[in-house]
């Protein structure tokens, strides 16, 4: 019987986190723009077990998504900068 307390324990847990809001919205807009299904309705919920760590990283994965170009100009920055370390340690070699 403790397994069904445990489980119920987690699931309040899981129900009354602060940050759900936000994680359902984040995860409803990632769903959105992945499925084109149109909009949906998060549950909101009050106090929690931790999902306020996640908020950040779905909102800059949303964010990517809705900004494919960051992909391109990440890839051309990293080029770049191995590029200007080669050449500082190229002439710091010859002087």
């Amino acid at each position: 019987m403790s397994k069904v307390s445990d489980i119920a324990q987690s699931l309040v847990n899981v129900a009354t986190d602060p940050c759900l809001f936000e994680v359902a919205t984040q995860l409803n807009e990632l769903h959105e723009l992945e499925s084109d299904d149109g909009p949906s309705t998060p549950v909101q919920a009050q106090l929690g077990i931790g999902l306020c760590y996640a908020v950040k990283p779905l909102k800059a994965i949303v964010w990517a998504r809705k900004n494919p170009w960051i992909f391109g100009l990440l890839a051309v920055g990293s080029v770049g900068g191995l590029f200007a370390l080669g050449y500082k340690h190229g002439k710091k070699r010859s002087a």
